[in-house]
């Protein structure tokens, strides 16, 4: 459950990691504590999809990067006061209020051309139109527009156990396949693996592309919106702009984005 913004401490001691609040001590990599779990809960909050784990591991590291990144800051990955603050700012501002930084993660590859049929947005983040489909964030990288264009052709066909995976072309597609016919224009070759993304590219979140697999599931976050077939999600839709929890998840990303 998330801390109210006014339990930050002024002082930045050391108490007991079990009663620690957001706030009362300098938070990096490797800790683990209740205010590591309040600081998930807020990125969450933000829209940096992140589960409450109470360890301060990669996938929290890379985030807290993109917000202070985002916010204007050093992106050091190491939560002071100033940094903790910043994030539950952002979190409980009232939606469109001026208290709120704009959700803008950095573009290390230049933005590339839009494939024909594809809207844009403005920015770095994608969107879920009102027809189910995506939005392409204008900042981003060609391979990441092209890899919403495919989604975006299988975006409201049904869920179908072992669809993707004899052929590119089906009648609807599983959680692996239709992963895997997003990623096909850029990162996959060939139909969905047998033995799902447990290994595919690299460990950790990526900037732009994060693959989550576990032993039973599997799903894709492009520049801020889920590819999943769960519940097949607005107007029908794989893509969504909702959380989900990623307890149990392996988070695997394409090199450089």
């Amino acid at each position: 459950m998330l801390l109210a913004a006014a339990a930050l401490g002024a002082a930045l001691g050391a108490p007991a990691v079990a009663q620690a609040k957001l706030g009362d001590r300098v938070l990096r990599f490797g800790q683990r504590g209740a205010d590591v779990r309040a600081l998930q809960g807020y990125l969450d909050a933000a829209g940096y999809q992140l589960p409450e784990t109470g360890r301060f591991d990669a996938a929290t590291r890379v985030r807290v990067r993109w917000f202070q990144a985002d916010a204007g800051m050093s992106p050091t990955g190491v939560v002071t006061l100033q940094v903790a603050r910043a994030i539950i700012r952002t979190a409980t501002a009232p939606a469109g209020s001026a208290g709120g930084t704009a959700y803008q993660r950095p573009a290390t590859q230049p933005p590339g051309p839009t494939p024909a049929g594809v809207t844009t947005v403005a920015g770095s983040r994608a969107r879920v139109l009102s027809n189910g489909l995506a939005a392409a964030p204008a900042n981003a990288p060609a391979e990441v527009k092209a890899i919403i264009a495919s989604g975006n052709q299988i975006a409201k066909l049904p869920y179908k156990w072992g669809g993707g995976h004899s052929s590119w072309t089906d009648t609807g597609y599983d959680c692996s396949g239709s992963t895997t016919y997003a990623l096909r224009t850029t990162f996959r070759r060939g139909p969905a693996p047998t033995f799902g993304y447990d290994n595919w590219g690299l460990a950790g979140p990526g900037q732009w592309v994060t693959v989550y697999a576990s032993s039973y599931h599997v799903f894709m976050v492009v520049a801020g919106l889920r590819f999943d077939t769960s519940g097949l999600h607005e107007n029908g839709s794989r893509w969504t702009s909702s959380s989900r929890s990623m307890s149990g998840f392996r988070a695997r990303h394409p090199a450089r984005f």
